[in-house]
């Protein structure tokens, strides 16, 4: 379930393997991460809707990994990758093998990013696919429509889906279809 995803978070597991379809409720407690870990989702689904999962650096480098996911996001920031100081690290999010359909994937600090650095790398095939998506959520239908991260301003109509200050690389052998 979400709630066992989140305490595994909470007890610092270094690697948590996915078993079934997670989905995150809403108003769910939001996912902050703060230490190296590999997530295996094993290709199963991660629905964070909503939701927001944070990646925060602290004083040693911050490198997390999702594999092998679906991953649907409904929020201006799936994963946010911030520092809380300027005696933060820097934060590194890879993301192997995932697909992804929603709203805004990534967004990094822009303000924090003047101390530190914000990086995306894609390992093997990997899909983001802008659009609403359905899901069911207690045994009804749902659809959620995604919000975007605006670049100018709030009437920006903009579906930017990667805003990483200090850039996305796509590894060798790798693909990102966006």
């Amino acid at each position: 379930t979400w709630d066992e995803f989140a305490k595994a978070i909470k007890n610092r597991d270094k690697v948590i393997n996915i078993e079934d379809n997670l989905y995150s409720e809403e108003y769910s407690v939001p996912i902050t991460i703060n230490y190296d870990v590999t997530i295996n989702a094993n290709g199963k689904s991660l629905y964070v809707n909503d939701n927001i999962i944070y990646l925060n650096g602290s004083s040693a480098d911050l490198n997390v990994t999702v594999k092998d996911a679906h991953i649907y996001g409904a929020s201006q920031a799936t994963f946010y990758l911030g520092s809380g100081d300027e005696d933060g690290s820097n934060v590194n999010l890879t993301l192997d093998n995932i697909n992804f359909t929603g709203g805004t994937l990534v967004m990094s600090d822009n303000t924090s990013s003047l101390w530190h650095k914000f990086n995306l790398t894609f390992k093997g095939k990997n899909t983001v696919t802008a659009g609403n998506y359905n899901y069911k959520d207690k045994n009804k239908d749902k659809i959620e429509t995604p919000s975007y991260f605006p670049i100018d301003d709030s009437t920006n109509t903009s579906t930017t889906q990667l805003y990483v200050d200090n850039g996305v690389k796509v590894a060798d052998n790798a693909s990102l279809t966006m």
